[in-house]
């Protein structure tokens, strides 16, 4: 009995990145699946194939990219669950699942042109609604799509890149320069991957450099060369800029690298991360988005922010021995988590699984939100209502209440006298104050939110925060905003 599903081959056609190199592991992962066997992967005309054994290739159209995505595809697919791994799908298909990697155009729009951003912020919130099934590459991704694509995130399934292909690769220096210095008798160095994205944050790499010099480190950095080449932007010695390399090489200088230096901002999941940690590569990665899931406890995180904590790290594994080792060990335990044919089985399952219904989940908007705005202080009437002055006149959202918690009256200063704010008294300490203040909270508060009595709030500041908490109903509180 032959599949009757379909595969969106675009990929085939796209230079390869973390995206594509997902689809193209899936695929491969399928094509090894007997239940996969008659399922056709459809490109456009003068696309290369990879050589199958289950799968059946399809050429088909008269265009390529978007057009022949939205145009072509649909008709070249009628009749068969089209399967789409790159984040994008034809709007116009019915029965078809769309794995979407990350928010990062949302989240990070810095880091794509407006026509990307364009494209993807009209089509995706569609595909959101209309395709059988949303899948993505991590938890943390889960949680990003429901917040901007108004999503139930139990519904989203997590299907992970693996780590299988890292451990095909055939070390070889053989492509390196040879004035390069890693190799076993030259001083230990840093692995970092670059792009052109901003949120990749190789600048923070860029910028200790000099820290790590002083270390007796090098930093090596493979990838696109557009950042490391801007003409304005005068490299340290210690680093040193290789380009694209083949996948070859790259095992290479995994192997031999003291760690991989991973700070990016966010990421849907961190393809490099299992790829270090299949190789024995220590792994030094940021603290946030879905890196802390995908490193578990095998790696040192540090935060995207605090170069002082990436120098403190790689400091560390440079100095120890044991550490290394047991990092590296953790990390060939952690990456068996993350597995291309475990992944392809689930995409099989929900080929071939009748439609599951989901549901969107209804947004609020943050003007039905009810806050109260919180200043507690001390004997400083001036600073207060000046704080709070400002605040009143210049907050785009405005609060229900505003609440002065303070040790007397005289505390408020003129405030006393505003009917848009009320004065609470009782024992003084910042946590009392503010205890105190939650006791006179209105039965309709939905928000409360505390301020320093000189802190000078943005005029958006209440809008964002109400804003965070309609994206996502999981969130019971915010700091540091």
């Amino acid at each position: 009995m032959s599949a009757s599903f379909a595969v969106n081959g675009r990929y085939l056609t796209q230079s390869i990145s973390g995206v594509q190199r997902y689809a193209r592991n899936i695929v491969r992962a399928l094509d090894q699946i007997p239940e996969s066997e008659g399922a056709t992967v459809i490109s456009p005309h003068g696309t290369s194939h990879p050589a199958y054994e289950r799968l059946q290739a399809l050429q088909t159209g008269l265009s390529t990219g978007y057009v022949w995505e939205q145009g072509e595809l649909p008709i070249a697919a009628r009749g068969r669950r089209l399967l789409n791994l790159c984040n994008m799908a034809p709007i116009l298909k019915n029965e078809q699942i769309v794995c979407i990697h990350d928010t990062n155009v949302l989240s990070s729009p810095g880091s794509y042109t407006r026509g990307f951003r364009t494209v993807y912020r009209c089509l995706q919130p569609l595909l959101a609604r209309r395709a059988d099934q949303i899948a993505t590459v991590s938890h943390a991704s889960a949680q990003e799509l429901a917040r901007y694509l108004a999503l139930s995130p139990d519904e989203i399934v997590v299907l992970p890149n693996g780590h299988e292909h890292a451990l095909s690769w055939k070390p070889d220096p053989a492509a390196l320069p040879a004035e390069l210095p890693v190799h076993p008798q030259d001083r230990p160095f840093v692995l970092a991957i670059n792009a052109t994205a901003p949120h990749k944050n190789i600048r923070l790499l860029i910028d200790i450099a000099p820290r790590l010099e002083e270390l007796g480190i090098n930093v090596v950095i493979i990838g696109s060369d557009h950042i490391i080449r801007q003409p304005k932007l005068a490299l340290p010695g210690n680093v040193y800029p290789l380009g694209r390399v083949s996948d070859d090489v790259l095992a290479y200088l995994l192997d031999q690298a003291l760690c991989l230096a991973f700070p990016s901002f966010t990421e849907g999941f961190g393809l490099p991360l299992v790829e270090a940690m299949a190789r024995g590569c220590p792994v030094v990665s940021s603290d946030c988005a879905s890196m802390p899931e995908i490193c578990g406890n095998a790696a040192l995180l540090a935060s995207p922010f605090d170069p002082a904590q990436w120098v403190d790290r790689i400091s560390a594994l440079k100095a120890s021995d044991h550490l290394r080792i047991e990092l590296a060990g953790r990390g060939r335990e952690q990456c068996r988590n993350f597995s291309w044919q475990k992944s392809a089985m689930g995409y099989l399952e929900l080929l071939q699984n009748p439609i599951r219904p989901r549901r969107l989940v209804p947004r609020s908007k943050p003007e039905q939100f009810q806050i109260t705005a919180v200043f507690a202080t001390l004997r400083r009437p001036d600073v207060v209502q000046r704080t709070v002055k400002h605040f009143l006149s210049s907050q785009r959202l405005s609060p229900k209440s505003v609440i002065v918690s303070c040790a007397t009256a005289e505390d408020a200063g003129d405030l006393v006298h505003n009917k848009a704010v009320k004065i609470v008294t009782g024992p003084i300490g910042l946590a009392t104050q503010r205890n105190t203040a939650l006791r006179h909270l209105g039965p309709e508060t939905d928000i409360v939110a505390f301020f320093d009595d000189d802190f000078v709030a943005h005029p958006d500041w209440l809008a964002e925060a109400a804003k965070l908490f309609c994206d996502d109903s999981q969130v019971d509180g915010v700091t540091g905003v």
